[in-house]
């Protein structure tokens, strides 16, 4: 899957809000719930924006290319 977020964050907050729909796209075999996929997608979406707004990310100095510092999972609580 991927997916595209268009997002507003404010600066003197740091809340982060989506703006307008978001996008993705997904394959499949043949469906057989329609519901279910569109639940399966929206919940992809939600965790890819949720890595996007957590992870920590930094430059290794060793390799000057950046590393993922904290890719720790994102959960509801």
């Amino acid at each position: 899957m991927i997916g595209f977020a268009e997002v507003e964050v404010d600066v003197e907050t740091g809340s982060v809000r989506v703006v307008d729909d978001s996008l993705a796209s997904a394959t499949s075999a043949t469906v057989i719930n329609p519901r279910s996929l569109l639940a399966q997608i929206k919940g992809g979406l939600n965790l890819g924006i949720a890595h996007a707004l957590f992870q920590k990310s930094v430059v290794d100095p060793a390799i000057r290319r950046l590393a993922c510092a904290d890719a720790s999972i994102t959960t509801s609580r």
